[in-house]
């Protein structure tokens, strides 16, 4: 056989077209390769979400409210499906085909040339298959939401423009296309994208107001899974600006929809969600066992970002709980496993989020050190921004050690790094310099100016 299963083979597999023997060889492969069980699982999930939008009403919808709402909250009430008529057009391989075709099309227009988003073109609702290219393009650029939000978010406010304009008609909503791939559905998902981008970029109340118009499109088409991965981004933002209470009540309503239809990842997250509600009511044990749970799903998938989140968002729980130690050898366990090769960026996500407890926990010489580790990873790998981020950490993890005299040497190193990036001002350079200038340090300035060259060095590294 072949090293991988091919694409078309996989997508025959689900449908439940190979012979036999076909289908006995490539089971066989499965189950010794990861990668193809991978794939697998993208195939079967790309075939049920097919399945639903072709014949919506088949799963049981979630509790569609629940007590612990302020009577006005948006979110109180999960919008009932309409019942939208049923669509007959059969999901076989060809439709399955095509859809992979789409979304693989739609990847590709996320590149750019010549500095452009190629994704700039008309929006056109005219096919099923443009409406799938265009909705597989907006999920895939939520997918990778940590690459460039600043360029998601144009990408969402053209789409958004676009599709408003092209708004169907009576006669458009009777059509194939808008059967296959509602034009409420694309609204919606141009809306989280935006609300996610501007979430990366800590504009919470921007977030909202998306989040808010894209329940109430996702509602309109009827699409319960929509409007759980809706509830699921409205709950994180709640968590990061104070509301845990509600926010658990939305991760929590999100997951069961997404435990129902067996869409692992989402589940994974959900948990994930669960687990920032649970740290921000200061429940720890909870949050940690939320997180801990999730940790396999993103392993199994592949999804390092979501691991790396987790594992960071566990250490922090963890030394909360006074437990450093407990936290240190979940990181030390995940550089172990992790191919300096292959996860080169990630050994420096990880070492930084090492980093932080460290310096949280008073360990200033210890956070110096995995600070300086993080930032050569980042440095060998382009990731000029981030470096420069963490070894600002590193002069005051080593300033507030005691080692002055150290710290002014990676002060200076930092200043050459960031004035060949352009990163920062000469009185941006002087302000660092005066805080560690005489006997006694100003630690709290330093610790001012870190906090806001970060917001401005996460920008640089998003343009």
């Amino acid at each position: 056989m072949k090293p991988h299963v091919d694409d078309f083979t996989l997508l025959r597999l689900v449908a439940g077209e190979l012979a036999d023997r076909d289908r006995q060889r490539a089971e066989a492969h499965l189950f010794a390769c990861r990668p193809c069980g991978v794939a697998l699982s993208e195939v079967r999930r790309l075939d049920r979400g097919l399945r639903e939008l072709a014949a919506t009403g088949d799963f049981e919808a979630a509790p569609t409210e629940a007590a612990g709402f302020p009577p006005n909250d948006p979110f109180r009430r999960r919008p009932p499906p309409q019942s939208p008529a049923r669509n007959t057009l059969a999901i076989g391989t060809e439709a399955i085909a095509a859809a992979e075709a789409a979304r693989l099309a739609a990847t590709r227009s996320l590149q750019t040339v010549g500095g452009e988003p190629r994704s700039r073109a008309r929006v056109s609702l005219r096919t099923a298959e443009s409406r799938l290219a265009l909705l597989y393009e907006l999920q895939e650029a939520g997918r990778n939401i940590a690459e460039d939000p600043v360029r998601a978010l144009e990408l969402a406010r053209s789409k958004i423009n676009g599709l408003l304009r092209a708004r169907p008609n009576a006669a458009a909503r009777a059509s194939v296309a808008e059967k296959v791939v509602p034009w409420d559905i694309l609204i919606g998902q141009a809306h989280v994208l935006a609300a996610q981008a501007h979430i990366w970029t800590k504009e919470f109340a921007r977030a909202g107001s998306h989040l808010r118009v894209a329940y109430r499109s996702f509602g309109r088409a009827g699409d319960e899974t929509s409007l759980a991965i809706v509830e699921l981004n409205e709950a994180q933002r709640r968590s990061f600006i104070g509301q845990g209470r509600t926010a658990l009540l939305l991760a929590s309503r999100a997951r069961a929809t997404f435990e129902e239809r067996e869409l692992d990842e989402l589940a994974a997250r959900a948990r994930v969600v669960e687990g920032l509600a649970h740290f921000d009511l200061d429940d720890q044990e909870a949050a940690v066992a939320a997180y801990r749970e999730a940790i396999p799903i993103f392993e199994r998938y592949s999804l390092w970002s979501n691991f790396v989140g987790a594992l960071n968002s566990i250490a922090t729980s963890l030394t909360r709980l006074g437990r450093l130690d407990e936290a240190r050898r979940e990181y030390a366990r995940v550089l172990h496993r992790f191919s300096r090769k292959e996860h080169r960026s990630w050994h420096g996500f990880v070492r930084i989020g090492l980093a932080e407890i460290l310096f949280s926990a008073g360990r200033f010489q210890e956070a110096a050190h995995s600070a300086a580790s993080a930032g050569r990873a980042f440095s060998e790998c382009g990731l000029y921004a981030n470096a420069l981020i963490v070894w600002l950490l590193e002069v005051e993890a080593w300033a507030r050690h005691g080692d002055l005299q150290r710290a002014r040497r990676r002060l200076d190193a930092f200043s050459r790094a960031a004035q060949a990036q352009r990163a920062i001002d000469g009185a941006v350079r002087r302000q660092l310099e005066d805080a560690l200038t005489g006997v006694n340090p100003d630690f709290g300035q330093l610790a001012r100016l870190r906090s806001s060259l970060d917001e401005t060095l996460l920008r640089l590294s998003y343009r």
